[in-house]
């Protein structure tokens, strides 16, 4: 999290479940996270890798990269029954968001006029090397992924 000294940006959660903020070394592995609840400041100018943990085992890793001064929101949900799981996930994919088959979430620009502006998100999957986990794209994935040695 950023000092007062530091660019930053606000971000406030939106839901229910779980949401957390990756913290990265110099090398970018993995070194732990922060729970990210209401409002808070987040590093500006660096992208920011989230996880959102909804329901039923639903878990949904993206980033994007946040600017200096700006406000964003991020709203979870987790969806409950089919009819809901069908209008929830066009709607959220509308909005480039990211839906799974029991959870979605938007991330929003709020503008200074208090319009909300969809933004575009990052997905990203973890590569668990033995000492260094990364959060690379699903395309990056496939590129290191190793085939089973068997079939």
């Amino acid at each position: 999290m950023p000092t007062e000294q530091e660019s930053r940006a606000q971000v406030t959660v939106e839901s229910k479940d779980d949401v957390v903020i990756n913290n990265l070394n110099a090398e970018g592995c993995y070194r732990g996270r922060t729970e990210l609840k209401g409002a808070m400041f987040i590093r500006a100018g660096e992208e920011a890798l989230i996880e959102y943990h909804g329901r039923a085992a639903c878990r949904i890793s993206f980033s994007f990269l946040p600017e200096e001064g700006k406000r964003y929101r991020i709203v979870g949900q987790s969806f409950r029954n089919l009819r809901e799981r069908f209008e929830a996930r066009r709607e959220i994919e509308s909005k480039q968001g990211i839906a799974y088959e029991a959870c979605g979430v938007n991330l929003y620009r709020e503008e200074e006029n208090a319009q909300l502006v969809p933004m575009k998100l990052q997905r990203r999957v973890i590569s668990a090397l033995p000492t260094c986990a990364k959060f690379i794209t699903p395309e990056e994935w496939q590129k290191i992924r190793v085939p089973p040695p068997f079939k």
